[in-house]
C-alpha cells in the first residue's frame, strides 16, 4: 500500500465509524483543514478519547472551533488499572454507562 493510500485509510479510521474505501476517496478532496474532517463526521458515530482513560462514543450532532462537541446516545467507557501489591498483577476494570 502506498503512503498516499495509507493516509486515506488512516483518515477513515479517525472518523470512528465504518467507512467504505469509496467514501474515503471522496473525502480526501473535501478535507483541506483539520476541522473539515470533523464536519464530515456530523451524524456519524464517533469516538472521543479523553484524559484519565475515559472514552465517549456517540453520534456527533454539532461542534465549534474550540472542539466543543454535542453528542447524542453516548456510551462512556472508563478503564482503570490497579496493581495487586502482593502478586504485582495488573487488574483491569472497565466500567460502561449510557448517557441519554
Amino acid at each position: 500500500m502506498s503512503v498516499k493510500n495509507w493516509k486515506k485509510v488512516k483518515r477513515g479510521r479517525i472518523l470512528g465509524g465504518k467507512v467504505g474505501i469509496r467514501s474515503i476517496y471522496k473525502m480526501v478532496g473535501m478535507v483541506k483543514e483539520p476541522l473539515d474532517l470533523i464536519r464530515l463526521s456530523i451524524s456519524d458515530i464517533v469516538t472521543v478519547k479523553m484524559r484519565g482513560e475515559r472514552e465517549l462514543r456517540g453520534t456527533l450532532h454539532a461542534f465549534d472551533q474550540h472542539l466543543n462537541m454535542v453528542l447524542g446516545n453516548v456510551r462512556e467507557t472508563i478503564t482503570t488499572i490497579e496493581i495487586d501489591e502482593e502478586t504485582f498483577e495488573e487488574l483491569v476494570k472497565v466500567e460502561n454507562r449510557s448517557i441519554e
